[in-house]
């Protein structure tokens, strides 16, 4: 039984359970601010455009009440479909933007172009550059970098083998001295 305890400690402990946790927690609190925008700020606009007081109100009357012996109305509520779409793309849509700005603060998002800056890549737009020849400039100036970077290192090299070298032939000579 301690071994349990244990092995249960280890888990609720480790960061992704906790990060969950707290995850959870603000996504309760993130449904309700944003059920509050969809109930008390939206909709009342979207029923402003249909003639019912409440839009879970709009539906279809399959079978009437008034029919003897069927009890209550049979109908079909698409009004109630509707808010829960509309609250699933709101929901989905601010998600999507809180998401996006965290990644872009973070770096996760990589430009298309990384070696050519957005005014450039503006201006290349404006010229009617297609989305391939921006590539293939972006690839060109990668290749060119990617060359600068190994001759360079090459050249590092060269100076470093030379000076080891340099530095051989000087202990030589003072080995031949002594």
């Amino acid at each position: 039984m301690k071994k349990f305890f244990q092995d249960f400690k280890k888990f609720a402990t480790r960061g992704n359970v906790v990060d969950m946790a707290v995850g959870v927690i603000i996504g309760s609190a993130f449904t309700a601010i944003v059920n509050s925008l969809v109930k008390d700020i939206l909709m009342p606009l979207i029923v402003w455009l249909f003639p019912v007081q409440d839009l879970s109100n709009l539906c279809i009357v399959l079978r009437p009440e008034s029919v003897e012996g069927a009890g209550d109305a049979l109908t079909w509520n698409y009004g109630n479909f509707i808010m829960a779409v509309i609250n699933f793309l709101i929901v989905a849509f601010v998600l999507f933007i809180v998401l996006r700005s965290i990644m872009n603060a973070r770096g996760f998002v990589a430009d298309k172009y990384p070696f050519i800056d957005k005014k450039e890549e503006k201006q290349l737009r404006k010229e009617g550059k297609t989305k391939e020849e921006m590539k293939a400039i972006n690839d060109e100036r990668k290749a060119a970098k990617e060359k600068e970077e190994a001759l360079k290192k090459a050249q590092e090299e060269a100076e470093s083998e030379k000076g080891l070298l340099k530095r051989a032939v000087e202990l030589l000579e003072q080995i031949e001295k002594k």
